[in-house]
């Protein structure tokens, strides 16, 4: 396949542009095993030229789950649209223009390697002689990497907003069967925006710490986050918070059952 000459002009178009978009796409099919979490043909060749040429060149993905980034360092946003549909354009311009905060966090881990992932192994994939070995138990998805201490591209529930927040002590109140806990979100930027509090419980004698990223945040720098721990746990569900820029706290309650150990986490943080 010939790439040459569309590389060599989107490089000249991003020397003269103020800001390089680039749009990457792969394709899935729930009959289809992906080879690699790679961009498929030129795409990483792409982007890597464009960004040599734009410092200020973003990256839209439209993939239908995590992919590499080998050019994560050289660019200066990504932008994760998955496969959005009809309303791509509107929408993917109304969130790099800066009209909405981008609010999406991640619902699966970004791994940095192919065979950093569960199913690196050939023995849990694709098999070994017709045999396949599932050795993960119950540490599946994010639990993976938290249980062998592996810092993914991008760890579950990473995203970043336009504006800053801040977390509150946390309160754990009974309701009914269950614990509620909740905390206080505060919107400490000059925006509006949306944060997704995220609480992750653990089995008494796991390390129930959160992965962070391996790229510190640009676009939201947090103030000391407080990881408070409770002696309930169980599972639990993230909470969305919305505040004006400077307003008062915006309560974030989130329902739980008894269980272990619990921690509280910025979306974004590091």
């Amino acid at each position: 396949m010939k790439v040459v000459a569309p590389i060599a002009t989107a490089v000249h178009a991003a020397r003269r542009a103020r800001v390089g978009v680039v749009f990457a796409s792969d394709w899935n099919s729930e009959g289809y095993d992906r080879p690699t979490l790679a961009l498929p043909g030129a795409a990483d060749a792409l982007i890597s030229a464009v960004a040599a040429a734009n410092r200020r060149t973003i990256v839209v993905l439209n993939t239908g789950g995590p992919v590499l980034m080998p050019w994560l360092s050289k660019v200066a946003a990504v932008l994760e649209a998955w496969y959005p549909g009809e309303q791509d354009g509107a929408a993917t311009l109304a969130v790099l223009t800066g009209q909405v905060d981008p609010s999406g966090r991640l619902p699966v881990t970004f791994p940095l390697t192919d065979v950093q992932s569960p199913g690196g192994d050939p023995s849990s994939w694709p098999g070994v002689k017709s045999d396949v070995s599932f050795r993960s138990g119950l540490d599946i998805g994010y639990r993976y990497y938290d249980a062998r201490g592996l810092r993914p591209l991008f760890p579950f529930g990473y995203g970043l907003s336009y504006t800053t927040f801040r977390l509150g002590s946390t309160t754990v109140r009974r309701a009914g069967s269950a614990d509620a806990v909740g905390v206080s979100v505060t919107n400490t930027g000059r925006r509006g925006g949306v944060e997704v509090v995220e609480a992750y419980l653990g089995f008494r004698r796991q390390r129930a710490s959160r992965l962070a990223s391996s790229r510190p945040s640009r676009a939201s720098r947090w103030a000391p986050d407080r990881r408070d721990t409770s002696s309930s746990t169980c599972h639990g569900a993230l909470s969305r918070a919305t505040s004006k820029a400077g307003g008062a706290p915006s309560p974030a309650p989130t329902p739980f059952r008894s269980g272990a150990p619990l921690e509280i986490f910025p979306s974004g943080s590091t």
